[in-house]
């Protein structure tokens, strides 16, 4: 039995040809929009405490110096000192302020929005899960 499906997902296709592939695609994306829906409700309550924006706390995060650069995050308020801001994602964050910006002295990506390194204190070690 053929059975074809096509699913799209945040600008991305994916295509099955069989009823296995089908099924893995269904799968999959529903995984993707609970995770989509998991994301939003999270912004919502972390936009609420105040919160500007997130970054995944990742190996742009040098968490012995505390500061970040911010390489691709998702912003929704205005990025200056004292903004509070997400490290991390919906499964597991820690809220933290900014408290100092300094600047690249050399552009080492020009894809990066904010060149420069976040200085942050910790606010709240890990929000608990907004689901």
């Amino acid at each position: 039995m053929s059975e074809k499906m096509r699913v799209e997902h945040h600008g991305v296709i994916c295509t099955a040809n069989d009823a296995i592939g089908a099924s893995f695609l269904n799968a999959f994306s529903k995984v993707c929009r609970e995770r989509d829906r998991e994301h939003a409700m999270w912004v919502k309550s972390i936009k609420a405490r105040g919160v500007v924006g997130c970054h995944p706390d990742d190996g742009w995060v040098d968490r012995e110096n505390g500061s970040i650069e911010l390489c691709y995050p998702e912003i929704w308020g205005e990025i200056k000192i004292g903004a509070l801001f997400a490290l991390g994602d919906h499964d597991k964050c820690r809220i933290v302020r900014f408290t100092r910006f300094e600047r690249q002295r050399v552009m080492i990506d020009p894809g990066i929005p904010y060149p420069g390194k976040w200085f942050y204190e910790e606010i709240q070690a890990e929000a608990p899960r907004a689901v």
